[in-house]
This record gives C-alpha cells, sequence and structure tokens, in this order.
C-alpha cells in the first residue's frame, strides 16, 4: 500500500496599496531632503570673495583667520575686526595686485563695519585696564613737599620724564628702567638726611652771595614793610641743633648794631635775630626763610 503526498503551493493575495501624498506634504519632505542655503549679506559675500581665500585657518596670511568670523556679531572678535577697519582703511586689503572693488564699496564696508562695533562697544563696554602710574619729577617733587614739607630741585636728582603728545603724566609713556629705579633710591636717600638729618655730619660753612644784579632800592618780596633793599634766602636746616650767623663783612654776629655786619639785620621766618659776638642760634631742622638786609 503506498501513500503519495502531494506538495500544494498557496499564493496568498497581495493587495497593494497606494497612499497618496498631499502636495504640500510632499513640498515640505522636499524640502527637509534637500534645504535652501540661507542668504547671503552683501558684506559677508563681499568677505567671502575678496578676503577669506587668503585670511582663513589653512593659509592663514597675515595672522589673521576670516572665515570662521560672524560678520553680524561682531562684538565677539572686535580686535580682529578693528584690524580688518584699519587694513581697508590705509589700502593695504586687499592687497596690491589682488582683485577688489570699487573704493566706495570698500569704504561703505568698512563704515558699516565700524558702525557694528560702535554699537558692540556700547552694548557691552570695557574700558580695558589702567597701566602701573610712577610720579614723574613734578609729582615726586610735590609729594616731598607735601610729606616733608621740603622743597627738592629733582631735576639735579631724577633723569628726564619721556613724554607723549606733549604730556610727562600719561602712564604709558612713563616707563620704568633700572638707572631710573637707581636715581630714585639715590633722591630717596638725599632726601632723607634733609628730613630726618645726618647726625655724623661735621661742622660746615655755607656761603650766599648776593647777586650783583639784586635791586636794592625797593622793597623785596619777603622783607619786612617799609624797608628797602637786602636779600631773602631759603635755606633748609639739615639738623636740630646751633648755628652761628655772620653778616656785612664775614665776621661774626651782624645783627642789629653789632657785629662784623655793620648794623646788618638778620630775620629767621620773619622774625628778627639778636646775635652778639659769635653767639649760636638754636634752629630746627627743616626748611627756613632767612632776611638780611
Amino acid at each position: 500500500m503506498k501513500l503519495k503526498l502531494k506538495r500544494w503551493w498557496w499564493v496568498a493575495p497581495v493587495a497593494v496599496f497606494s497612499f497618496g501624498l498631499s502636495q504640500s506634504q510632499a513640498l515640505v519632505r522636499s524640502q527637509g531632503s534637500n534645504p535652501k542655503p540661507a542668504a547671503v549679506s552683501p558684506h559677508q559675500a563681499l568677505m567671502n570673495q575678496y578676503c577669506s581665500g587668503c585670511h582663513n585657518a589653512d593659509d592663514l596670511a597675515g595672522g589673521m583667520s576670516l572665515d570662521k568670523l560672524d560678520f553680524e556679531k561682531v562684538g565677539k572678535d572686535a580686535a580682529t575686526w578693528e584690524r580688518v577697519v584699519r587694513k581697508i582703511r590705509t589700502g593695504m586689503m586687499p592687497p596690491s595686485g589682488q582683485p577688489r572693488p570699487a573704493r566706495a564699496t570698500l569704504d561703505a564696508f568698512a563704515s558699516e563695519l565700524e558702525t557694528r562695533l560702535d554699537k558692540a562697544a556700547a552694548a557691552n563696554p570695557a574700558p580695558g585696564y589702567v597701566g602701573l602710574h610712577r610720579l614723574n619729577r613734578t609729582e615726586y617733587a610735590n609729594v616731598i613737599h607735601d610729606l616733608l614739607a621740603i622743597d627738592v630741585d629733582v631735576s639735579t636728582l631724577l633723569p628726564a620724564d619721556d613724554s607723549n603728545e606733549g604730556f610727562d603724566n600719561i602712564a604709558d609713556a612713563l616707563g620704568v628702567s633700572p638707572t631710573l629705579v637707581q636715581g630714585y633710591v639715590s633722591a630717596a636717600m638725599k632726601i632723607s638726611r634733609k628730613a630726618v638729618g645726618d647726625r655724623t655730619l661735621t661742622p660746615t660753612q655755607t656761603t650766599f652771595v648776593a647777586p650783583s644784579g639784586l635791586v636794592q632800592d625797593k622793597l623785596l618780596d619777603g622783607l619786612p614793610l617799609g624797608t628797602r633793599g637786602g636779600m631773602l634766602i631759603h635755606y633748609t636746616f639739615p639738623l636740630d641743633a646751633e648755628y652761628q650767623f655772620s653778616a656785612g663783612g664775614g665776621g661774626p654776629g651782624g645783627a642789629r648794631g653789632g657785629g662784623g655786619g655793620g648794623g646788618t639785620d638778620i630775620t629767621l621766618d620773619g622774625l628778627p635775630l639778636t646775635i652778639r659776638g659769635n653767639q649760636r642760634i638754636s634752629v630746627k631742622a627743616g626748611p627756613h626763610v632767612i632776611g638780611m638786609r
């Protein structure tokens, strides 16, 4: 007995369905797969055509890369854009021999760039930094006068200051060099000895001679009213000590009615001194005014 099996192929019916897209949906899908490029501003197009070919991350001509900068946000790279403005205004960009647009086009581009930089700076002010300001010679002399009541001739102690546009008190122009520092240290030593005094000093003599052209027929500023002629001396006494004054012929004395001065009157800070013979007068250290008539 034989059993025969016969294979039967069953083919299921296949239904093909077609889904139609509306026109608007098809347009959206088409735009999604092939988006249109964003519109480029005329200024950005000018940059791409004349600048970015050399000033890019690969070539880096002049140390500038402009291909990644955003013209619409110049505040982010203000320093680089400032260089671009200077190069355009001076006619250095695009360089000689390279294609360049009309001068009016470049000027309009630079003006627009300057306007945007000004707006960005106003929106985010950055005043920068203040350089270390040292005292110039005049300021140094004024500080010494205010602190120690001593008038010093700084022109003999410190070198001349550099100036910028005629001003010698601008921090950027007032450099500091080893020679200048040494000068300030030396000046401080000399001034401090005047202010504090040096007890190792030995007795010395200082002579003041009236200038030959000094007017002697009228009142001199600083001398008492009603007097005529004489001499006024501004002197800084180095120590609290006793000092001997001599006037006239140079001998000791010289005060009212006595000594070699033959009747010469001497005043100290406007007060008369009465000196007889080799008498000494105690004077405090510091600046004083000596009058003679």
